[in-house]
């Protein structure tokens, strides 16, 4: 007959992973902190220019996708949000004319 190892081998490494993440130190690097030091070191062997230029294509694919994104799902109402402090009072004294 068969034997399924593959499922020993999965078992084992999610409880290695558990481990580490057990043991991990509070002090250590998130992966956003990693991200944003290999930025800055990558940018130590980029000139000026080369860094404008990678914004500026960045910028314009991003600005692709969200053109895209809006064509895919077209807002038709527009959302407006008001944080002052007058607006809950104003809609409290419309509530009680109201009833």
């Amino acid at each position: 007959g068969y034997k399924n190892v593959g499922w020993n081998n999965v078992i084992e490494l999610y409880q290695k992973l558990n481990d580490r993440l057990l043991q991990s130190d509070p002090g250590e690097d998130t992966l956003e902190d990693l991200f944003l030091r290999a930025d800055r070191i990558g940018n130590k062997y980029q000139t000026s220019e080369e860094i404008r230029e990678f914004n500026q294509k960045l910028t314009a694919e991003v600005n692709k996708i969200s053109d895209q994104v809006d064509r895919q799902f077209p807002e038709s109402e527009m959302e407006f949000v008001d944080y002052s402090a007058t607006t809950k009072k104003q809609k409290s004294a419309v509530k009680r004319k109201r009833r």
